[in-house]
C-alpha cells in the first residue's frame, strides 16, 4: 500500500475531507488525484504539514502504528494504564517494580546457603563456616512475601 492511500484511510477515519487538507497544504485537488490516480507519494516537503493537519505522527503515516506501541498485550495495558497516572502514582508504580525487578534477580541467584546445606547432607562432609560469596543482597532483599 502506497503513502498517498495510507493518508487517504487516516482522512476517512478522521472524517476530514481531500479538499481540507489541499486547502491547508496550499496544492490543487488536482494534485491529490494525481498522486492518488498516478499511486505517487507526496513529496516529502508535505509529510509534516500533512500529519500536522492530520494530528498524527510522522512514525504512524508510514507504519501504521503509534511509536513505542507494542505487539505484547498485556505490556500495552500496563503502558496504558500508567500513562493514566498521576505523577507521584507514577513514582510509586514504578518504585514497585524496580523493587519487584531486584527481588526477581536475586531469586534467579542461587540461595549460596541453602546450596551448602545441601551438600552437606549429601557428601556428609563438613562445611567451612565462611562462605566466600557475599550473601548480604540475599539477605536483605525482599521475598514475595513481603509487602509494599
Amino acid at each position: 500500500m502506497s503513502l498517498i492511500n495510507d493518508i487517504l484511510d487516516v482522512l476517512n477515519n478522521k472524517n476530514k475531507k481531500q479538499s481540507e487538507l489541499c486547502a491547508y497544504l496550499g496544492i490543487n485537488t488536482s494534485t491529490m488525484t494525481n498522486w492518488k490516480n498516478r499511486n505517487t507519494d507526496p513529496p516529502s516537503k508535505y509529510i509534516i504539514p500533512i500529519c500536522e493537519f492530520l494530528d498524527v505522527t510522522p512514525y504512524y503515516l508510514l507504519t501504521g502504528k503509534e511509536k513505542g506501541t507494542c505487539d505484547n498485550v498485556p505490556e500495552q495495558e500496563l503502558i496504558e494504564s500508567y500513562r493514566k497516572l498521576s505523577e507521584f502514582e507514577k513514582g510509586e508504580v514504578l518504585g514497585d517494580i524496580k523493587r519487584r525487578a531486584a527481588n526477581a534477580e536475586q531469586v534467579k541467584m542461587p540461595n549460596i546457603q541453602r546450596v551448602y546445606q545441601a551438600a552437606r547432607t549429601y557428601n556428609r562432609e563438613p562445611i567451612p563456616t565462611v562462605i566466600e560469596a557475599d550473601i548480604t543482597p540475599l539477605l536483605e532483599a525482599p521475598d514475595a512475601t513481603d509487602e509494599y
